[in-house]
């Protein structure tokens, strides 16, 4: 009984760490273009440009928990019609909805396909990105969901490495970690163009450490565990590179920038503080009301695509750039900016999440009925 109600155990601490995620990352893209000087004022690379890292370590724990829950260990039975469908509907769903929206209004605006690809896509994208699933009316964060769609195929896969013994389980956090940094060296040496690297950033296996790590913890996620220990040994060096990264410019260059294992494992040791010095089930309002906003992250996610692929249709930037030289004045209206956007795509994302979630239940309770 006692590790049924482990398995089934809900954690508040992962849905208040999306909700704040995935502001950082609407947060992120409407002040990204804010000079340099001022976003390492903002020490941004030790808080807000974690939001990816944070998602790919909560992705790996959730899944793992989540396949924990079921009890089922064997491939087949981890890649099974269920599990398909539940991501289909969670996942698939949703973005076609997003893909056929936005594709339409892009229409609207730009009047052909052609013109919206010319105006919308480039110079992030171009054309063959396509192929991968993106949105033709390119809007900030679009490259994440082919990547999420990757993990739906490979995620029973890692999962099966990480069920059984320890020393098992250790092997593949390890092989994680290997292919990460091999693909990283793989993007250093043929990725020639900003196109080219674009994939890369797309691919599973350029955050399969990060969700390695998420994995891991959901054997176990005690900060003070012998299990967890080798995260004091690291946490301290990857701590000394971010600071490094942020105020020195100091890179290693085939790790390519800030989405690479040593931010992943950074992120990995503030997941366990927070999952330490927070409560796993508060019952007061307003933690009802942080976790639905983490709940509803995706669908946050896909509405800041829409509302940013929106903002560089009619402004030729999704962000919010300041002149040089800049008033004060002008750096309050970015930070308006940004609250702005966070307020329409939060509200807007819950409200989504909140309805799809009644009509499901609603059909699901008709379906019993019968």
């Amino acid at each position: 009984m006692k590790e049924l109600n482990e398995k089934s155990k809900y954690y508040f601490q992962v849905d208040l760490l999306k909700a704040i995620i995935i502001i950082f990352v609407i947060s992120e893209h409407a002040l990204v273009r804010l000079p340099t000087e001022i976003r390492d004022v903002m020490v941004v690379h030790l808080w807000q440009r974690l939001s990816i890292p944070f998602f790919v370590v909560i992705m790996g724990f959730n899944m793992g928990l989540s396949f924990k829950r079921t009890g089922k260990s064997s491939l087949k039975e981890l890649y099974s019609w269920h599990y398909f469908k539940k991501k289909f509907w969670r996942y698939v769903f949703p973005y076609l909805i997003l893909y056929v929206i936005s594709t339409i209004v892009g229409l609207i605006i730009y009047g052909s396909f052609c013109n919206m690809i010319l105006n919308q896509l480039y110079p992030v994208m171009n054309e063959k990105h396509l192929y991968l699933g993106i949105t033709p009316f390119w809007g900030a964060g679009v490259w994440f969901i082919p990547f999420l769609f990757q993990t739906i195929l490979v995620m029973p896969l890692i999962y099966k490495g990480f069920s059984g013994r320890t020393a098992w389980a250790l092997f593949t956090l390890t092989l994680c970690f290997l292919i990460n940094f091999i693909t990283s060296l793989f993007m250093f040496y043929f990725a020639m163009d900003w196109h080219t690297m674009v994939f890369y950033y797309m691919t599973i296996f350029m955050y399969i450490g990060g969700i390695g790590l998420g994995m891991w913890f959901s054997r176990n996620h005690k900060l003070f565990s012998l299990h967890n220990l080798f995260m004091w040994i690291v946490f301290p060096l990857c701590t000394y590179y971010i600071i490094l990264f942020q105020f020195y410019d100091f890179e290693i260059e085939y790790l390519r920038s800030d989405y690479n294992i040593i931010f992943y494992t950074y992120a990995a040791f503030l997941f366990l503080i927070v999952m330490l010095i927070f409560p796993s089930n508060p019952k007061n309002k307003f933690a009802k009301g942080i976790a639905w906003i983490g709940k509803s992250s995706y669908h946050i996610l896909l509405v800041q695509i829409f509302y940013f692929g929106l903002m560089k249709a009619f402004t030729g930037n999704f962000a919010c750039i300041l002149p040089d030289p800049y008033e004060t004045s002008d750096l309050m209206f970015c930070i308006l900016y940004d609250i702005i956007a966070i307020i329409i795509c939060v509200v807007i994302g819950v409200v989504w999440c909140f309805t799809e979630r009644k009509i499901r239940n609603y059909r699901l309770r008709r379906k019993q009925a019968k």
